[in-house]
């Protein structure tokens, strides 16, 4: 996490500082231009940054209505950085891009729309010929609490809820 980092000035501005393109993962993207060219770094083994996951946060709040344009930004600097960097950066940017057009495509497909989930999944795919394989996986892991929920996702519960800013406990 971008808030738990002290960066020194010098090597901020040598990344060009945030490319506020990205309305809200503008700190991901930094990280990852950050970590391209590998800085020294330093571990405080003290805890001396705590975040709190709060209904307030624009981007880490379940069922935000921002967390589409999140999940866009996060798959478009994926493929931005995958055509960009070095072989050696490939696999974590196509594995990340994996997730995020996984989880795109059961948005769209819990909503109904079926063309946008048929585009997340060619996008998945056009980056990880395995993404089917991964698509199954995170469907198993998320059907124990699918079915203790009486078949409902947590966006269902969550659109149900008197406080639409509170996510379901149960995963």
């Amino acid at each position: 996490m971008l808030n738990a980092r002290a960066i020194r000035r010098e090597f901020f501005l040598q990344l060009g500082g945030f490319n506020i393109h990205w309305r809200l993962a503008s700190d991901r993207e930094f990280l990852i231009r950050a970590s391209l060219l590998t800085p020294p770094t330093a571990t405080i083994p003290n805890l001396v940054y705590r975040y709190r996951w709060h209904s307030n946060s624009q981007t880490l709040t379940d069922f935000s209505k921002l967390s589409p344009i999140l999940r866009e930004e996060n798959l478009e600097i994926a493929e931005h950085h995958i055509h960009s960097t070095s072989k050696t950066y490939h696999l974590p940017l196509r594995l990340w891009h994996t997730q995020e057009a996984v989880h795109a495509f059961l948005t769209e497909l819990e909503s109904l729309n079926f063309k946008s989930a048929l585009q997340f999944a060619l996008r998945g795919l056009k980056y990880n010929p395995l993404w089917p394989l991964f698509l199954i996986a995170e469907s198993l892991r998320c059907l124990p609490g699918f079915i203790a929920r009486g078949f409902k996702t947590r966006s269902q519960l969550a659109k149900n809820s008197p406080n639409p800013n509170e996510s379901p406990l149960i995963e």
